[in-house]
């Protein structure tokens, strides 16, 4: 989705009168301990800029690995490297990375509402995700079959690395989805 389409949709959703903004999605480990299908729950958000959002805690049990706690990345671009993971986990003591959650949490603070983070790890920290595969989806981290079918005929060499990406991002969407279910409930209860 990307921060600018994050920070409109919360626009949006604070204007309608939310109480309460959620950055839920899939994001990427920085941390060797998150493999795919790990939720992580956040404690605070920082961008590239150094500038550290505190999260609202939101316990949510899925029956997965949940990890409380912690600091979130949020990128301007998709960290695709094992090395790149390793440096930007070390340079912001962060565990996970996202691309959204910085800009949902700076629209709730000038909001001045809480913010929490419910995210989904699909790439761990020692996989690397081919830069091809990212030209394959669109803004919204939908798969675009005709670009893919296209890249993997030019590129067939990538199709292992498709593949587990496939099976991990299989993994991560499980878990958000009972996430979604459980955190439906609680809200609602």
């Amino acid at each position: 989705m990307g921060a600018a389409h994050a920070a409109d949709a919360a626009v949006k959703l604070v204007d309608e009168g939310a109480r309460l903004l959620v950055s839920f999605g899939l994001a990427g480990g920085l941390s060797g301990a998150l493999k795919a299908g790990d939720l992580f729950l956040a404690s605070e958000v920082c961008n590239a800029s150094g500038q550290v959002l505190a999260l609202a805690p939101l316990p949510v049990e899925v029956g997965a690995a949940a990890f409380q706690g912690g600091r979130l990345l949020s990128s301007d671009t998709p960290v695709l490297e094992p090395a790149e993971k390793k440096r930007l986990a070390r340079r912001w003591a962060a565990e996970s990375v996202d691309m959204e959650t910085f800009a949902i949490a700076t629209v709730a603070a000038e909001a001045g509402l809480p913010c929490a983070a419910i995210r989904v790890v699909v790439d761990h920290a020692g996989m690397t995700v081919p830069a091809a595969i990212t030209g394959c989806v669109d803004a919204f981290g939908r798969p675009q079959p005709g670009r893919l079918a296209a890249t993997l005929l030019r590129r067939p060499a990538l199709l292992p690395a498709l593949v587990q990406l496939a099976l991990a991002d299989h993994e991560a969407r499980k878990t958000l989805r009972l996430a979604a279910q459980r955190l439906g409930r609680m809200l609602a209860g």
